[in-house]
């Protein structure tokens, strides 16, 4: 009886196809990763990235995406060891969301984005857009510039708070630590804190660790508060504790208002030379912006009942 060698007995060149054949006709398996890397602030509201909380927005937490492991990526080192560097897909897409739900943005500002905002002129565009780019020096530098700080006012409606929630929303986009908060906000909120303890004084801690400051309604909604002694005081702390951080190299500055900066002066600092040369300095004759816009409000395209 002869023998017949294994591999004389075997047409491998039939295998081959059949293994090819089989493979083809499994079905893929479907890719389910995931990435944010190329989300943009614009795009948040129409992907539902932004929810409602309250008063406030904020933004939905990504899911893994994927592509790393719990939000890192590693690299074999030619050492051995495994270097680890954030997730471009889903971990710094992330922390970008959380920094926005810290700015504490009102609800209406879900839909406002730099890229629809229609610009006054380009010299407003020159003095107000640079505030996203901005970067607060890591060390003190007493040659260095100072922070950019601008003062816009003007008639309601014309775009001004518009205008700081989507500087808000690009700031916090680009690395910044954003406060969103309004003159009236802060007053009441210290009001709430003297008759409940576990609501603490917003003046504490409310600039800790803030790279842009955006301040709106300054003198109160359409300018109209009313001065007394406590409310000097607290505008004067107020005031105060935003050009010490400003001078000091660590803060930008964008206050709103619907006053102009002589009413300012008589009505809501009611003619303090201690906060006059505060705000003299950090807003000069360049940096204060007239807003001349017409009242957006008012080109909506249904009537309402407050219409004549």
């Amino acid at each position: 009886m002869s023998l017949t060698k294994l591999g004389d007995a075997l047409n491998f060149d039939e295998i081959l196809t059949s293994i090819q054949k089989i493979k083809g006709s499994r079905p893929k398996a479907e890719d389910t990763r995931q990435s944010w890397a190329n989300l943009t602030p614009s795009q948040l509201h129409e992907k539902d990235l932004l929810i409602t909380s309250g008063e406030y927005l904020e933004c939905v937490d990504l899911p893994y995406c994927g592509h790393c492991e719990n939000g890192w990526m590693y690299t074999l080192c030619q050492s051995g060891y495994r270097s680890a560097s954030l997730c471009n897909h889903c971990e710094r897409p992330r922390k970008r969301l959380k920094r926005l739900s810290k700015a504490q943005l009102p609800v209406d500002a879900i839909d406002a984005t730099i890229d629809q905002y229609e610009w006054d002129s380009t010299a407003q565009y020159e003095a107000v857009f640079p505030f996203a780019h901005w970067r607060p020096s890591k060390k003190s530098d007493p040659n260095k510039q100072r922070p950019p700080a601008v003062l816009m006012h003007g008639t309601p409606g014309n775009g001004k708070t518009t205008l700081l929630y989507s500087i808000a929303k690009e700031a916090a986009w680009n690395g910044l630590r954003v406060r969103f908060t309004t003159h009236e906000r802060l007053f009441t909120q210290e009001r709430r804190s003297w008759d409940d303890k576990s609501i603490e004084s917003p003046f504490k801690f409310w600039l800790k660790d803030v790279d842009l400051l955006l301040l709106d309604e300054l003198g109160g909604l359409g300018g109209q508060d009313k001065v007394n002694g406590w409310y000097l005081d607290q505008t004067r702390k107020m005031i105060g504790a935003i050009h010490e951080r400003w001078k000091g190299g660590k803060m930008a500055v964008m206050i709103a208002t619907n006053l102009s900066p002589q009413e300012i002066l008589m009505k809501t600092f009611d003619r303090s030379k201690a906060l006059k040369s505060r705000v003299e300095e950090m807003f000069t004759d360049e940096k204060i912006i007239e807003m001349t816009g017409p009242d957006r409000r008012s080109q909506q395209t249904h009537k309402t009942k407050w219409d004549i």
